[in-house]
């Protein structure tokens, strides 16, 4: 019975770096359209917010390394002691990662550029 658990924690554990991987990429897309919105209307970003951008990108590394980690475990422990354990969820979730950084590069860049505007 013990063995069960541990394949439902790990597999819990896969699906919810999945899910924050993904949320990620969808935050990220929602602060390029606010990004751009702001560029059109002519309005500046807040400070705040691109303090708080400049962390969510220390974050993307944190979780990217995370991924890895989580893959090595896998391959070193996990799939000795579960024959049907999978990893494909972390994997895509790495995989997804760098997408997700360069999303926020983008969005951290489009809302410093509105930092950029002269009041005439």
């Amino acid at each position: 019975m013990e063995g069960q658990e541990g394949l439902q924690t790990y597999e819990k554990r896969q699906r919810l770096y999945l899910i924050i991987t993904l949320s990620m990429i969808g935050l990220n897309g929602v602060l390029i359209g606010l990004g751009y919105l702001l560029i059109r209307l002519g309005e500046r970003a807040p400070e705040a917010l691109l303090n708080v951008m400049m962390g969510f990108m220390i974050y993307h590394g944190i979780h990217f390394l995370y991924g890895i980690i989580a893959i090595i475990h896998f391959f070193k422990r996990v799939k000795h002691r579960f024959a049907q354990a999978r990893i494909f969820k972390t994997i895509l979730g790495v995989v997804l990662s760098p997408v997700s950084f360069i999303l926020c590069y983008a969005a951290v860049f489009l809302l410093a550029l509105t930092r950029c505007s002269i009041s005439v």
